[in-house]
């Protein structure tokens, strides 16, 4: 099953850490979205359990919607940034 991950986290750290947490479930499609497939209830589970661990603050905000049809893209791909030029950005 394809679902949209969005997240709004404040503090750098934890927001990087959950990004790369996040690249072993999917695609980054934008800013703070990711595609992630999740195939089982055991991995949705997994998934939220290593969410859970994390130290959020309050005001974080982590949303998922399953896609229920196919998902289209519009618009220009551009290059996507490293990881570091990202982390960059984000300070």
């Amino acid at each position: 099953m394809q679902y949209l991950l969005m997240y709004d986290i404040s503090n750098n750290d934890t927001r990087l850490r959950f990004f790369k947490f996040l690249r072993g479930y999917g695609i980054h499609v934008q800013r703070s979205v990711f595609q992630v497939t999740l195939d089982s209830d055991k991995k949705m589970k997994a998934m939220k359990k290593e969410i859970a661990k994390m130290v959020l603050e309050i005001g974080d905000s982590i949303i998922l919607c399953r896609l229920d049809k196919d998902v289209f893209y519009i618009g220009k791909m551009i290059e996507p940034l490293s990881l570091e030029e990202k982390y960059m950005e984000m300070v």
